[in-house]
């Protein structure tokens, strides 16, 4: 609950707004000056409902109040989000601008992998390697960021193909079948990690 709703469902509650609640505190002597006095929480019956309405409605002396505490809150847990996201588009932007790098400087290794069935291996490679630089590059600037994550979680599917003619044939390349299935299960986390990391963040209402 907001400390403004939290105020309105006090004053439905007891028909007392919270400025009510402060005359009412100067009057009894709780209050001077606009500020609590020390071990002013009431605990009495009647009046200010055993004081529980202190903490929300009137802060101490050196106490930033409830507001200050849930915003603090609220800051404490986007900048943890912001840091976990930020290490996202690190994990990301790594992924492809090594990967695309690699279409490069090791295209006919690259070009081994590319089922029999595409046409132009070569070219599948190197234009794919042109993408994948391009949305690691993209992924720098904040403008740019969601249309590049939007075109590698396309340009991701679209090599999928490579992975499962891996898997269907195992003993060309020499590598374990656990492996190349965990590379299937990776691949299904890098999707949902891009579209996590590129995602903007929500304005707070």
């Amino acid at each position: 609950m907001s400390f403004q709703a939290y105020l309105y469902n006090i004053q439905a509650k007891t028909g007392k707004s919270p400025e009510d609640f402060r005359r009412l505190a100067t009057d009894k002597g709780f209050a001077v000056g606009g500020k609590l006095k020390p071990g002013g929480k009431s605990r009495r019956r009647g009046g200010l409902a055993h004081g529980r309405f202190w903490p929300r409605t009137w802060p101490r002396d050196g106490d930033r109040g409830a507001p200050q505490r849930e915003e603090g809150r609220w800051l404490a847990v986007t900048m943890s989000r912001s840091t976990l996201k930020k290490a996202g588009l690190i994990i990301v932007f790594l992924w492809f601008a090594i990967g695309g790098i690699a279409h490069f400087a090791a295209t006919r290794l690259e070009m081994s992998i590319v089922p029999p069935y595409i046409p132009w291996p070569h070219a599948a490679v190197v234009v794919s390697g042109v993408f994948e630089l391009l949305g690691a590059a993209g992924l720098v600037w904040s403008a740019t960021r969601r249309s590049a994550g939007w075109g590698l979680f396309a340009l991701t599917i679209a090599v999928t193909p490579a992975n499962v003619y891996m898997l269907q044939r195992p003993d060309h390349f020499g590598i374990p079948v656990w492996v190349l299935i965990a590379r299937l299960f990776l691949q299904v986390g890098l999707l949902a990690l891009i579209l996590w990391s590129t995602r903007p963040d929500p304005a707070r209402a």
